[in-house]
């Protein structure tokens, strides 16, 4: 699986303010949270108790200051936060926009390439 990056990420606000916290700490923990997601279910992750010891590992941090920028993601809406609050799940609007976009795609190459087949 991939996913999309868009060429204004820096322009996001909410990344922004992220990065002013916490430089390209906080950069490294919502790229690789990001990764998770798309990674293992497409467009959303459960947030279980190994979650922030994997992305502390993945970005070479320490677990307190990853969970303090992981709080920082929900806080500022870089997530959902009533489904992170509620069902324990990490997504967002943008994430399940991007993930539809990826299956159609997906879908198109893999009817055009079909097609050839045959």
């Amino acid at each position: 699986m991939y996913f999309r990056l868009d060429c204004d990420l820096f322009q996001d606000r909410k990344l922004k303010r992220l990065m002013r916290r916490w430089q390209n700490d906080g950069l490294a923990v919502y790229l690789a949270l990001l990764c998770e997601i798309y990674r293992d279910k497409g467009y959303y992750i459960v947030a279980d108790k190994d979650l922030i010891a994997d992305i502390a590992d993945t970005c070479l941090l320490d677990d307190d200051r990853t969970s303090n920028i992981f709080r920082d993601c929900i806080e500022l809406g870089l997530f959902d936060r009533q489904l992170y609050e509620h069902r324990e799940l990490l997504t967002s609007r943008g994430i399940q926009a991007r993930y539809l976009d990826i299956m159609a795609v997906s879908y198109t190459h893999l009817r055009a390439h079909e097609t050839l087949r045959h």
